[in-house]
């Protein structure tokens, strides 16, 4: 079309794959190939920047009272309609029902992180949990030598503490200030950290459940009899991810009225099924309940590490760590610095 910038012409490129993902996503439901995987994390926010650039384009063409083509307003218009569609099919994610609980007396305050278990970053992250002082802390990849750091300098603040110490990034450690006990649950789905559930009793008398995941990453590449190749592999890690945190949400649920946290690395983003399960079981997502629009939007992300060898400009823009609950009302949450020294951020969030 004549009359169209360079700009325009790549801009309306990243519409057009935005659109034509969604469709596919909707049409298909799949996420056996990584790359939409991976596109599904951005695409929200793709659109929301190719809706701002035509908007931009448009006013500055009224103010400047400069003229445009058929085509530049048809190419306009047609962006503009293809970024509402999969901001209007993300619009649930950030819009969730407020929660009611006149009942509670007591702020609970939530900590989660994961360690990076081939590197002891204790030393960064225990001075944290001494001056934040969570009621409940969450830590996946924690090995046996990072779980007798813990236990010795945390032992007086936090006498209940369980511990499933594994090498690498399999452990799994987590920690109360209030009377609590572990729940014999063992999950049969996979994980990179088995599950653990405690029930912790808060000094207002309540009872409330903390859930520790640490689900299957898409490139553990789960083989099937059967299925071949990378795309049949990837499928079965997804579905053996929301099989697993199935299982977790049918066990909590047998306990029917009690208030519960659930925290982690999921290693999945928002657009990713096992989210939506979560999200549909009833939970609310700390971080987007207490953020602005804009902060749900553009920060808050808890990976990729910049030394995972990317971009500068592209560490911490993903979120795949979150704090879920359901019968609490989220009042805060925070990311925690990257100074602490994990390929993760964590996350701090207050519940009444």
């Amino acid at each position: 079309m004549r009359g169209l910038s360079c700009p325009d012409i790549i801009v309306s490129l990243l519409a057009l794959a935005v659109a034509l993902y969604f469709g596919i996503a909707t049409a298909f439901n799949d996420e056996s190939n990584f790359a939409l995987f991976l596109w599904r994390a951005f695409a929200p926010t793709t659109a929301l920047c190719v809706g701002g650039y035509f908007i931009i384009r448009l006013t500055i063409a009224k103010l400047t009272k400069k003229k445009l083509s058929l085509g530049q307003h048809a190419l306009c218009s047609l962006m503009l309609i293809a970024s509402v569609l999969p901001i209007a099919r993300c619009w649930r994610d950030f819009v969730t029902p407020p929660s009611s609980n006149p009942s509670a007396s007591y702020n609970l305050t939530v900590l989660d992180m994961n360690l990076l278990g081939h590197r002891d970053i204790t030393p960064m992250v225990l001075p944290e949990i001494r001056r934040r002082l969570p009621d409940i802390v969450l830590l996946q990849e924690v090995t046996a030598e990072i779980a007798a750091t813990i236990y010795d300098n945390l032992k007086a603040m936090y006498p209940c503490q369980i511990f499933d110490p594994r090498p690498g990034s399999y452990g799994m450690a987590t920690l109360a200030k209030h009377p609590c006990q572990k729940l014999d649950f063992v999950s049969q789905g996979y994980w990179v950290g088995r599950p653990q559930i405690i029930q912790v009793t808060l000094p207002d008398g309540r009872s409330i459940l903390g859930v520790n995941i640490h689900g299957v990453h898409p490139h553990a590449l789960i083989d099937s009899k059967g299925d071949e190749g990378l795309g049949g592999k990837l499928n079965n890690t997804v579905f053996a991810r929301e099989q697993s945190i199935s299982e977790v949400l049918s066990y909590v649920r047998s306990f029917s009225n009690t208030p519960v946290v659930m925290a982690g690395d999921l290693n999945a983003t928002m657009r990713n099924r096992v989210y939506s399960l979560i999200r549909d079981a009833g939970y609310e997502d700390s971080w987007l309940t207490t953020q602005t629009l804009a902060d749900m939007i553009f920060r808050g992300g808890t990976w990729p590490f910049p030394e995972h060898g990317i971009p500068r400009f592209a560490a911490w823009i993903l979120r795949i760590d979150f704090i879920f609950s359901q019968r609490l009302v989220p009042l805060s949450t925070e990311v925690l610095p990257a100074s602490l020294g994990s390929d993760h951020r964590g996350l701090v969030a207050r519940f009444r």
